[in-house]
């Protein structure tokens, strides 16, 4: 045999010895214990199982926060509320730990009233995963990236879908758009309402509050000239002139927009109380949070006291103008573009 091939011979054995050095190293770390998960994210409600992978023996498990989750003697973890908590596997005096962050995610609506073909953004609040959204009945109810537009007549519920949980939006869908339920509303307004001085028609109605000290009238004026509407209410006191307060907004019902200008105002005495206005968005009101309104004229009080005073009188002119309109024609605001009053 030539030296030449014994020389390429002793080549080869030297690069075979070395490759099988190198795959059992690989070999051995591959087969290092490890857990299948060092990072979750996991909704209230939920469990999981944990495995350490390549470990032999009796393996330990241990929660940092038994509050936030809990882990079996098998590894299974469950989600009980929100927050971080590590899960620690003892294998063999080492440790491996996976960090635990517990979300409780809910929809802004779980329930919503919508006008034919008219839209709106449902969210996830509380949620950092991702979402896939399903509607029950595409035909009456269709949703796009967490959009909802009302499609046909009728109730389908919409779900957020995130890991193992569902979120459930159930939506009731009307028989007519915005614009056309204001054509109800004038038909009824003409019909069933009366002329005031300015020969616009309008319904009202009024109430006492339960002390019997304030009255409060409100209702929803039709301007013939114009084709606007104005919800109007007004608090006046039984026993004298003041105090007396005034909440309103127009609406054209052809350029209709998501938002309406709300002006309020409210006065002590005749040097004493404030305007406010404040551009609404009708679909995202809610009772019982600050909008920050716009102070227009203010004598005598605080800015902080017209704040929350025109908030206060905002909530309560919107309900009032809920049963008026729940009481005539068997609609709420919800027809008109308010779609969160009830949530």
């Amino acid at each position: 045999m030539s030296s030449c091939r014994m020389k390429s011979i002793s080549v080869v054995l030297v690069v075979f010895v070395l490759l099988s050095f190198v795959h059992i190293d690989v070999f051995a770390k591959s087969s290092k214990p490890k857990l299948s998960k060092v990072k979750l994210t996991m909704n209230k409600g939920e469990k999981y199982k944990l495995k350490l992978r390549h470990s032999t023996g009796k393996i330990k498990w241990m929660s940092s926060k038994k509050s936030i989750a809990t882990v079996s003697s098998k590894g299974v973890v469950k989600a009980q509320k929100r927050g971080t908590a590590v899960i620690t596997a003892k294998n063999k005096s080492k440790k491996y730990k996976c960090k635990i962050k517990v979300e409780t995610p809910r929809l802004n609506h779980s329930v919503l009233f919508l006008p034919l073909k008219c839209s709106y953004k449902l969210k996830l609040i509380g949620n950092s995963q991702k979402i896939k959204w399903q509607t029950t009945n595409k035909n009456i109810v269709v949703v796009n990236s967490g959009k909802v537009q009302g499609v046909k007549a009728g109730t389908a519920s919409v779900y957020a879908k995130v890991g193992k949980s569902k979120y459930k939006c159930s939506i009731q869908v009307g028989k007519y758009t915005i614009k056309e339920n204001y054509s109800i509303l004038k038909e009824y307004i003409l019909k069933y309402g009366y002329e005031n001085t300015n020969g616009d028609y309008l319904i009202n109605t009024s109430n006492f509050d339960d002390s019997g000290e304030y009255e409060y009238i409100y209702g929803v004026v039709y301007s013939i000239q114009s084709g606007k509407f104005e919800f109007l209410l007004t608090q006046t006191s039984v026993n004298n002139n003041y105090p007396y307060a005034s909440v309103k907004y127009f609406v054209d019902p052809n350029d209709l927009s998501d938002y309406v200008d709300i002006t309020c105002s409210y006065s002590l005495s005749d040097t004493k109380g404030f305007i406010a206005s404040k551009k609404l968005n009708a679909k995202f009101y809610e009772r019982n949070i600050k909008n920050n309104f716009s102070i227009k004229w203010i004598s005598g009080l605080t800015s902080s006291y017209a704040q929350e005073g025109a908030d206060i009188f905002l909530d309560l002119a919107v309900s009032h103008w809920n049963m008026l309109l729940l009481d005539c024609l068997n609609m709420d605001l919800s027809d008109f573009g308010f779609l969160s009053i009830y949530d």
